[in-house]
């Protein structure tokens, strides 16, 4: 019954076997690459030019109801601005997307920063987009003004009484 399960193989039977399973790897490989070339983001030619359209108002027509949306606010363009930068991230409230806006907008030290008015910011802040809106800046200028003063004991007393920037709820 079992006298057939054992075949001797040459050399020459089994180094064909291995060349018909590279070449069937090789021409799946270049079937893959083939489908997922296809899948790639297609990028201009350093010949082309890419038009960016300006932002337009955008309406929607419901069961009589027309309401229009204002264009979406562009995110501030980064300002090169030569200079010392302090670390803006060691005010409470501050993460380095923030700090990476505040910097855009030339403001680039902790005194910089203890200048701006709470108004100011929550502005800067609410044109930037929804993700930074969500950031409350009312600690911010005081932060940086015993940051810029050297207190560095009463800025941490200060960020132990904070989270996130604003006053800790008892």
């Amino acid at each position: 019954m079992f006298e057939n399960i054992t075949q001797s193989y040459t050399l020459q039977d089994a180094s064909s076997e291995i060349l018909i399973l590279l070449i069937g790897a090789f021409l799946l490989g270049i079937l893959m690459g083939w489908l997922m070339w296809g899948y790639q983001e297609k990028k201009p030619a350093k010949d082309e030019t890419v038009i960016e359209l300006p932002p337009r108002n955008i309406t929607i027509e419901t069961d009589n109801v027309i309401i229009e949306l204002p264009p979406a606010i562009p995110k501030p363009k980064p300002v090169v601005v030569p200079g010392r930068r302090d670390d803006l991230k060691i005010v409470e409230g501050i993460g380095p997307k923030v700090e990476q806006l505040l910097y855009s907008q030339g403001i680039l030290t902790w005194k910089d920063l203890s200048a701006r008015s709470i108004y100011d910011l929550k502005d800067l802040l609410l044109t930037a987009g929804e993700d930074y809106a969500l950031h409350d800046p009312t600690a911010w200028p005081e932060q940086a003004r015993l940051a810029h003063a050297d207190l560095w004991h009463e800025l941490m007393q200060m960020q132990s009484k904070l989270r996130s920037g604003t006053q800790k709820s008892v």
